[in-house]
């Protein structure tokens, strides 16, 4: 049934549906996938994993269930009687929230749909539906406010969700079980102007008593670039920047977040993995190092099909713990293996602890930045945030003045080097000189004027 150290490590999984009767279940640490048959699987989409409950959504019977994945107990919500009133619309569940764990009398499963006219993409309506495991039928209610974070936390019987621009909207879980809005926005942090709301991925985590806002920035469907993570004072809701999550780890993806004792289930302490699906047949796993500021990924094998389940992390904390011996920050690393109580890396180097990147001279790091082209000397700066503050290269560089102009909108430019008497043509087809700085120049294209290139002259 389940891979053979599926209990013991971290894994991905991902339900298929009527498309496949097999489940996926991806490797992280050793890049392997497994294609294994589970009848409480067959069948089903999964949606998301929390605390060990995989979330699952019946395409036949329309019902949503829990299923536990030690035991393959199950947990039965009412079947989903809403339904789209014409052929082109299609009903999207983009958020779920549970109040305790599902076996719980009382816990509170929220769900976030919108209806989509699909000839037009645009929102029909918006809608939450609230239930607990021995209701009869799903509440439904009537949302008129946009959400748009990937997950909810809820709290103290209060549900923190990501709203449109920088707001977190808090709603009463218990007014929404009796099917009523009861619900105040707070001030987030402030976005900056670039990247656009559509270029961050926020998840809202609680972990420990605490509520997390976690924000990952990308441009487009690209890498992620940048994260920010911040807490919030419940009694004054505002936000401070924290740098630090203890001994916890995150794992997010999708919908669905988990948040361990790092140490039960044998990975890195204050670090955030966040596994992205950029479409193709490799998805990335992020690890963020909280520790010494640093950004790493992995490629796994991610199949992506149309109309299946979304993948999820599964994190077992229910072992036997385990005690890291040693720890390695070695950027190339996402997850650790544990081996004989050791954290080794994943080509079995089981040398001493690493230093984190932060301890690098900045010295060594701005007598490497000369040497390395504008592109990859930008790329420098992702990998530690500490190394953002190195001189820039080459505005230290100890070149000569040159002298650059342009005759005509062909294209031709000449480059004259005055203390040794050459000139140079340069070629730039379409293109009008705008201005130059720090050894770089910034061309326009003709007849575009929102179109801009960035090239290095040397």
């Amino acid at each position: 049934m389940f891979p053979s150290n599926f209990f013991y490590e971290p894994w991905i999984i991902k339900c298929h549906g009527a498309n496949k009767h097999t489940t996926t279940f991806i490797d992280p640490m050793k890049k392997t996938v497994e294609e294994n048959s589970i009848a409480e699987m067959k069948g089903k989409l999964s949606l998301g994993c929390i605390d060990e409950w995989l979330f699952l959504y019946d395409e036949q019977s329309k019902e949503f269930i829990f299923l536990d994945l030690n035991s393959l107990s199950r947990v039965r919500l009412p079947s989903l009687t809403e339904e789209p009133s014409l052929p082109r619309e299609t009903i999207v569940f983009t958020n779920f929230s549970l109040s305790s764990s599902p076996n719980h009398p009382n816990c509170v499963i929220i769900l976030h749909g919108v209806k989509l006219d699909m000839g037009t993409y645009t929102v029909q309506e918006r809608f939450f539906m609230c239930c607990q495991p021995h209701d009869a039928r799903w509440n439904k209610i009537p949302l008129d406010q946009e959400i748009n974070g990937l997950t909810s936390a809820i709290l103290d019987g209060k549900m923190y969700t990501c709203g449109v621009g920088n707001c977190v909207i808090v709603f009463d879980v218990l007014s929404l079980l009796a099917g009523q809005l009861d619900a105040r926005t707070i001030s987030a942090p402030n976005l900056p102007r670039f990247p656009i709301k559509n270029m961050v991925d926020k998840y809202l985590v609680e972990s420990c008593g605490r509520i997390y806002l976690v924000r990952l920035h990308h441009y487009c469907q690209g890498p992620i670039n940048n994260i920010d993570i911040y807490c919030l004072d419940i009694s004054s809701h505002e936000w401070f920047r924290v740098e630090n999550i203890g001994e916890r780890a995150f794992f997010l993806s999708g919908m669905s977040y988990v948040s361990v004792c790092a140490i039960d289930v044998g990975v890195e302490s204050n670090c955030i993995y966040y596994l992205s699906l950029g479409g193709g047949n490799e998805g990335r796993i992020y690890k963020f190092c909280l520790d010494d500021q640093t950004m790493a990924f992995s490629l796994t094998p991610t199949v992506e099909t149309a109309n299946e389940g979304r993948f999820c992390w599964f994190v077992p904390t229910r072992r036997l713990k385990r005690t890291i011996m040693g720890s390695s920050a070695q950027p190339t690393n996402v997850l650790n293996e544990v081996n004989a109580n050791k954290v080794i890396m994943e080509n079995e180097i089981t040398s001493s602890v690493s230093r984190p990147w932060s301890d690098l001279p900045m010295d060594l790091v701005e007598l490497l930045l000369p040497h390395l082209s504008l592109v990859d000397a930008l790329r420098v700066f992702t990998v530690c945030k500490s190394w953002n503050l190195a001189s820039d290269s080459i505005q230290k560089a100890k070149t000569s003045p040159w002298l650059m102009y342009q005759e005509k909108t062909d294209g031709t430019c000449k480059l004259l080097d005055p203390l040794n008497g050459k000139e140079y043509i340069l070629q730039l087809l379409g293109c009008l000189r705008l201005f130059s700085l720090f050894g770089c120049f910034l061309p326009k294209m003709v007849g575009l004027s929102c179109s801009m290139r960035l090239m290095q002259c040397s």
